[in-house]
């Protein structure tokens, strides 16, 4: 089937199961040359094959449905245009964990609203997953306003392909939590998760010098005109609380000086910057 807008390429893939009555291990092995424990629901190994059967150009595919524009939003553009043509390559790449990673809680659990699954129906006469609900840290859907709902999967790692959502989710899906309780932190948040997902993204070579730039902006200064980046990742818990961190993977203690907050608005002076997605978004 075409994939419809803002699709995982993991839900194109279930509903092919369902369209033309394989199973979705069939469909895999016939349609993207992998067996279907090796299948990601975010991010297939064989974009461009998968793409080909999509009749869809492999670039459209890989940017429009899957988690590579979120995932390497805050990386150097020369890191991301390799990781790009990687995946773009006829051969299967060994490994998309890395990227996947980047969902954190949401990389096993299947999100959904239910006002979409409704608007789907009557428009397409079928429902599907959308990218922009599996966004970590997104607890409403950004056109309905309304709460998202998460259904976990029974798999420890992984999330398996299926197709859905359905009425029958409900049952079984609890309300996705908030990130914080400053309804202006989380619309802000909000808006700059789903700009990942645009074609108008602007890449930076280096992240924290802006995070820098800010910080000094905000009078975060030492004495010695450096950052006070100790006393802006105190801060930063008044905002996002510890436990919330601590859901999504970002938490970290008061008491030690290497605290990924202070971490981001250092020069990275011969050193590798931190890529992912979640903790710029923060």
């Amino acid at each position: 089937p075409t994939p419809y807008p803002d699709e995982w390429i993991g839900s194109v893939v279930s509903r092919a199961s369902v369209h033309t009555g394989l199973t979705i291990a069939e469909v895999m092995i016939h349609f993207a040359r992998l067996r279907s424990e090796n299948a990601s629901f975010f991010l297939p190994k064989t974009i461009a094959v998968l793409a080909e059967q999509f009749s869809s150009p492999p670039e459209h595919v890989l940017k429009n449905h899957t988690v590579f524009p979120f995932a390497t939003a805050f990386m150097p553009e020369a890191t991301m245009l390799a990781y790009q043509n990687a995946l773009l390559s006829t051969a299967a790449v060994r490994s998309t964990a890395a990227l996947v990673q980047s969902m954190a809680l949401n990389a096993n659990r299947y999100v959904f609203c239910p006002e979409c699954m409704t608007v789907d129906v009557e428009q397409y006469g079928e429902s599907y997953w959308h990218r922009a609900h599996f966004l970590p840290g997104i607890a409403q859907c950004s056109v309905h306003g309304n709460a998202l709902y998460a259904l976990p999967s029974a798999r420890r790692a992984g999330l398996p392909l299926r197709p859905g959502p359905f009425l029958s989710d409900l049952k079984s899906a609890i309300p996705v939590a908030s990130i914080t309780h400053s309804s202006s932190f989380t619309k802000v948040f909000t808006a700059l998760s789903l700009a990942t997902l645009s074609e108008n993204w602007l890449y930076h070579e280096d992240w924290s010098e802006a995070f820098r730039d800010k910080a000094l902006t905000l009078g975060y200064v030492m004495k010695d005109g450096t950052v006070a980046g100790s006393q802006l990742a105190l801060n930063f818990l008044l905002v996002v609380p510890p436990k919330i961190l601590a859901t999504f993977g970002c938490a970290y203690p008061r008491k030690v000086t290497a605290r990924w907050p202070a971490m981001m608005v250092r020069p990275h002076v011969g050193g590798k910057p931190i890529d992912g997605p979640l903790r710029h978004l923060l």
